[in-house]
């Protein structure tokens, strides 16, 4: 997709996918994963969706964790991402391919996991649900 309004809702509609993922107790951790090299796709998602849930309380909120420690190459430094500690945060944990040095034609993957150490119970009202 290279239309910026396409993009642009395409991005949107993948944080919002990942928000809604993390408002489920049980998980424990996301793999975010995309068939594509662009920043407003990977790196930027995931900045978004860091600072959306930042202000969560620690049973609710994830964090970053490195995707694929050995994996050589790594997420791009984006200059749109603010502060320089979450750039190099994205950066260092996320995981890209690069065509044709990687054998693919380009893939990212981002790893969050629920910063307490168990998912909080059940809310009486989804139990009531099951």
């Amino acid at each position: 997709i290279t239309e910026p309004a396409a993009l642009a809702e395409l991005a949107s509609n993948q944080r919002a996918l990942l928000l809604h993922a993390m408002a489920f107790p049980g998980v424990t951790a996301i793999v975010y994963s995309t068939c594509s090299v662009n920043e407003a796709e990977n790196e930027m998602v995931v900045a978004a969706v860091l600072q959306a849930q930042a202000d969560a309380p620690p049973e609710r909120r994830f964090r970053l964790v490195p995707a694929l420690p050995a994996w050589h190459r790594r997420g791009h430094r984006c200059a749109a991402i603010s502060g320089a500690a979450r750039r190099e945060e994205v950066a260092a944990c996320c995981v890209r391919t690069l065509y044709p040095d990687d054998g693919t034609i380009g893939f990212f993957v981002a790893r969050f996991e629920r910063e307490a150490a168990a998912p909080p119970p059940p809310s009486d009202a989804l139990l009531h649900k099951l």
